[in-house]
């Protein structure tokens, strides 16, 4: 069994068994018959919760200073009250973290549940004690307009590249030839991913499942499968609508290149296959026997149009329906769409300090926040992103609060002028 295992797994069940084993044999039946489905990690949780808690009431008892786990009463547990439970969980928030706290109380609380309903005791402490609500962390997390701006301008034009270090660390460097060659083929779909997250809160499953038909340019709408099962319509603005036309379309090929060369096929052939070669000119020069600038320059503007061609530029299968693809020409993955995001960031906000944790859930949250500061109604935003509340950042809370209090202001003098 420990075979299939992961060492850390293994380290846990050990210490499962160990804890459990100390325990007096109300909690080890509590255990094994309350939790025989349960998750390794949760067991091993609840596990260290009454470990602590144990440790706790041998701390704030007298009488139970000495006394061993396997040895605990059933008697404290059965008198233990509602301002007990409280002074535990204070005592709790004072060096834990909310989480932490709420984890805690949650492990108590089924224990006891366990005790009243076998009939062991006919104590629960917890009907008038709140639960602490746990925080979620990267609530605050998020991108405001301006920095979003910076993100989707660096990535359209591909100034910059990120590079990692020996030490793990990241630094975003000026772009290079070879570099740009490489990242001009995803540069509009990766900015066609940027906008719709940023501006519509589309989810990230939804995004990678949409296929071209999923779009109506008319109406301004993708149309997604929601976790319901059941289709709806996320909207999009302009802005996203040229994104998606920039990607879906690529640039158009300049007029003089298709007329001033009879044998153009052949070189828009040459230069797609060599498109992403830093050596592309010599390449050509050798291929069609001319290095005259006026050629190798021509040569380089049809390699550019090739890399900026958006979806067709990574097609390789021409039957494929996925609207973001990858550079095989598949539909993207949650996880590559991830890294997309990540790395844009990371490369054009670098001195962000959660750079790497904007994920695409951070930008469905940074839509939110936007788009309720710019006036949107939250249960609008709720609804683009499927949800049925959006969670607002501290920041964004306090600024709809003074605005709130300054109309409030501005109306009671107004009211009080004319009077």
């Amino acid at each position: 069994m420990e075979k299939n295992l992961s060492r850390q797994a293994i380290s846990h069940e050990r210490q499962l068994k160990n804890y459990v084993s100390t325990f007096p044999d109300y909690m080890q039946k509590y255990f094994t018959e309350s939790h025989s489905g349960a998750a390794l990690n949760t067991l091993y949780n609840y596990a260290l919760d009454m470990n602590a808690f144990m440790q706790y009431m041998r701390r704030t008892e007298s009488s139970l200073r000495h006394t061993e786990s396997r040895d605990f009463p059933l008697s404290v547990f059965q008198n233990f009250t509602a301002y007990d439970a409280q002074s535990y969980l204070m005592t709790l928030e004072l060096g834990q973290a909310r989480n932490t706290v709420a984890r805690k109380y949650t492990s108590l609380v089924s224990f006891f549940k366990y005790l009243n309903v076998t009939g062991q005791i006919d104590n629960f402490p917890f009907l008038t004690v709140t639960r602490p609500k746990p925080t979620k962390g990267d609530i605050n997390i998020y991108l405001s307009d301006k920095q979003i701006s910076r993100v989707l301008n660096g990535t359209l034009k591909s100034t910059r590249y990120l590079v990692k270090n020996a030490d793990g660390t990241h630094v975003s460097l000026p772009i290079t030839t070879a570099v740009r060659f490489k990242k001009e083929k995803t540069a509009y779909r990766n900015y066609a991913i940027l906008m719709a997250f940023s501006h519509t809160g589309i989810n990230v499953s939804e995004l990678i499942a949409l296929n071209i038909n999923d779009i109506h340019f008319d109406e301004g709408y993708f149309s997604v499968v929601r976790k319901d099962g059941h289709r709806k319509a996320v909207y999009f603005d302009q802005e996203t609508a040229d994104a998606l036309c920039l990607y879906l379309q690529g640039d158009k090929l300049p007029d003089d290149l298709l007329r001033k060369y009879p044998n153009f096929r052949s070189i828009s052939d040459f230069c797609r296959i060599y498109m992403s070669t830093v050596d592309i000119e010599r390449r050509a020069a050798r291929e069609y026997g001319r290095d005259d600038d006026e050629f190798l320059s021509d040569i380089d503007r049809i390699a550019k149009w090739h890399r900026k061609r958006g979806r067709e530029a990574l097609l390789a299968s021409p039957g494929e329906k996925a609207l973001f693809i990858s550079r095989r020409g598949t539909r993207m993955s949650v996880r590559m769409v991830e890294i997309v995001v990540r790395e844009m960031v990371m490369t054009y906000l670098p001195d962000l300090p959660y750079g790497n944790k904007i994920t695409p859930s951070r930008l469905r949250a940074s839509y939110a926040a936007n788009a309720v500061s710019a006036g949107e109604d939250p249960l609008w935003a709720a609804r683009q992103m499927g949800v049925q509340k959006v969670e607002l950042p501290d920041s964004v809370k306090t600024e709809l609060v003074r605005q709130a209090r300054d109309r409030f202001t501005s109306r009671n003098v107004r009211e009080n002028e004319h009077q």
